[in-house]
């Protein structure tokens, strides 16, 4: 294998691990962050006694209430960041090898546009709820409800397809040489997190797939960036 850090072809590769080195780094902090958050929340709701089994969420603690949820602020803002980066990275990648690593940057632009579809869903129910009344009838709200319903699930098929457009991009990865093998793995272990999210009884394990699949892109873009930079000779290239 070969790398020449001068060509731009291979900086956009190297560029696009770190920003996928990166971007993985600040989804399992989000992770990491929400896990903490919800052990502060736990502590936060008061022992139950013989005279209150359960007691009511009014008498939570609030010092503890109110840092659990800043912690799932700072969660969402990481979570965002992360897509940033990552997206940026697919347009490295994509750069790279427009054929085989491309499909990583359209994955990610399914994915905005179904992110967009659903928050453009949400503010539409807003004014329709409002307008239950002399203005409008139910039978209208059900219907503009049903249209709302019809883009939630495209969206949600946006954000499916993208997903697994990107896990195919990672597993690709593994194809370049000199790149780290496991990135088939967590490729895989991320598409079939995306499948898994989807079936009610079983969408915890898909949770924790999508989960490991971060932790073991890291690890493989961490590893991979280290080879690459220990190369100077010519271009990187597909292994064929």
């Amino acid at each position: 294998m070969s790398f020449d850090i001068g060509s731009e072809a291979d900086r956009s590769l190297l560029s696009g691990l770190k920003n996928l080195k990166l971007g993985a780094l600040m989804e399992l902090i989000a992770v990491l962050l929400v896990i903490i958050s919800l052990v502060v929340l736990f502590f936060s709701i008061p022992s139950p006694t013989p005279m209150s089994p359960y007691p009511p969420t009014g008498m939570m603690n609030l010092a503890l209430l109110l840092p659990a949820m800043l912690l799932v602020l700072v969660a969402l803002v990481l979570v965002l960041v992360s897509y940033i980066i990552i997206f940026k990275a697919t347009g490295d990648l994509k750069r790279y090898s427009p054929s085989r690593l491309g499909i990583g940057r359209t994955g990610m632009i399914l994915q905005l546009l179904g992110l967009i579809l659903i928050f453009l869903c949400v503010i539409a129910m807003v004014p329709t709820f409002a307008a239950i009344g002399p203005n409008i009838g139910i039978n209208e709200v059900f219907t503009v409800l049903g249209a709302i319903a019809i883009l939630v699930v495209i969206a949600v098929v946006l954000l499916i397809v993208g997903s697994i457009l990107f896990g195919v991009m990672v597993m690709r990865l593994s194809e370049v040489e000199g790149l780290d093998p496991g990135f088939k793995t967590a490729g895989i272990l991320y598409i079939a997190s995306v499948i898994l999210s989807i079936i009610p009884v079983i969408s915890v394990i898909g949770g924790i797939l999508a989960l490991v699949s971060m932790i073991l892109i890291y690890i493989y873009s961490n590893s991979s960036i280290k080879r690459l930079e220990s190369y100077g000779m010519g271009p990187a290239t597909f292994s064929s």
